[in-house]
């Protein structure tokens, strides 16, 4: 957050378990579920009472819906203040059942309420189902969008809600997320952009294969952020769209307070013709080592050979260590390797010997009169 990204939510805790057989493959177990959301909230240090709502998993089914809202009811209203009744949903009622993705969807529809604040409502709710007692699990089913509220925060200031999602076959599953800001956070925040009358500008850079798919990726940008002011979602976007930037050869730039009709970008302009292409000479981390590395390189090409044994007499004469080419036998023509032909090498070995090849490598590019302009390894 205090490096400028988009936290939509935090993930603090979470629980899966299997009831096993059960009453049936399709018939959930309400104590086994409500195990899943004690464990999860025991995790992240919570009450579940703390939680001001709740995306169900939800069948759809007159057995199943009872079974999971009963349960998942005597676990949260326990120690629940009258006044703070949980809100329950299922975005099931909204999209469909998404199979396999079901609780990714749920995920991110719990996500984009913390972030946006408000609280989406489900669709085609008539009548509750008469086998569950919302009044006195202290629950209701919400059915229209509905502003977040500092009221309904837990007691650091931070909001709570939670995921529940269930498999076929008794597999039960509880995640619990919270903000990443606090109440008071934000009036800290809408105090700060009350009393300053200069908006923060920013660098939005945009890049493309094209010029002219530059000035179509700069319309759809405008028209998805039209009337964004928060900084912190500027912010963020910002730094990704400069980080997509440096991939492509036709760029632009804006320095504005925000995206809509009126912001100006440069014309675009290529900034790497096929005229003039860069190099750059990139190497790896630990992993491709092997016992016969650079071994053709050092019968082929005496600059690299001359390189390895110049890496060797370093290692040996200025920081006093034993030479690597007589303890591994690595690299010489003709000699034989005595480390693991699996390549699953001490640490020192496997970091020496990568870091000696690519040195002679980067001397055998320049040998042949290859310009690169730059040289970078792993990080």
């Amino acid at each position: 957050m205090h490096d400028g990204d988009a936290i939509y939510s935090v993930i603090t805790g979470s629980a899966i378990n299997a009831n096993g057989k059960g009453k049936s493959l399709t018939m959930p177990e309400g104590d086994m579920q409500a195990e899943t959301i004690k464990e999860a909230y025991r995790v992240a240090g919570r009450d579940p009472a703390e939680a001001f709502y709740v995306e169900l998993h939800a069948t759809g089914t007159k057995v199943g819906d009872p079974i999971e809202t009963n349960a998942a009811g005597k676990v949260f209203s326990k120690g629940r203040d009258v006044n703070k009744t949980l809100r329950v949903g299922s975005v099931k009622a909204n999209i469909g059942h998404a199979e396999g993705c079901s609780f990714l969807a749920s995920l991110v529809k719990v996500s984009m309420m913390l972030h946006q604040k408000e609280i989406i409502p489900n669709i085609r709710f008539q009548k509750a189902n008469p086998k569950i007692d919302f009044p006195a699990l202290k629950m209701q089913v919400q059915t229209e969008l509905e502003a977040i509220k500092p009221e309904m925060a837990a007691r650091d200031g931070k909001w709570v809600t939670s995921v529940s999602s269930y498999g076929v076959g008794g597999s039960n599953a509880h995640v619990v997320l919270e903000t990443a800001e606090t109440v008071s956070d934000l009036i800290k925040s809408a105090s700060v952009t009350a009393s300053s009358d200069k908006k923060p500008l920013h660098l939005f850079s945009i890049g493309s294969l094209t010029e002219p798919a530059v000035g179509r990726w700069k319309d759809a940008l405008v028209q998805a952020y039209d009337g964004i002011t928060d900084d912190l979602t500027l912010r963020s976007l910002a730094r990704d769209l400069g980080r997509q930037s440096r991939a492509y050869a036709a760029r632009s730039f804006a320095v504005a307070s925000t995206l809509d009709a009126s912001t100006k970008f440069s014309k675009p302009v290529l900034s790497n013709s096929n005229a003039s292409p860069k190099l750059c000479l990139v190497f790896s981390g630990q992993g491709p080592q092997h016992i016969f590395m650079g071994r053709q390189l050092a019968e082929v090409y005496p600059v690299f050979l001359d390189s390895i044994r110049e890496n060797d007499r370093i290692l040996v004469e200025k920081y006093g260590q034993e030479s690597m080419l007589e303890r591994t036998g690595l690299f010489v023509p003709g000699v034989e390797c005595k480390l693991a032909a699996n390549g699953v090498w001490p640490v020192q070995e496997v970091v020496l010997s990568l870091v000696f090849v690519q040195i002679a490598m980067v001397d055998l590019v320049r040998s042949l009169g290859i310009k690169y302009d730059s040289v970078i390894g792993h990080r």
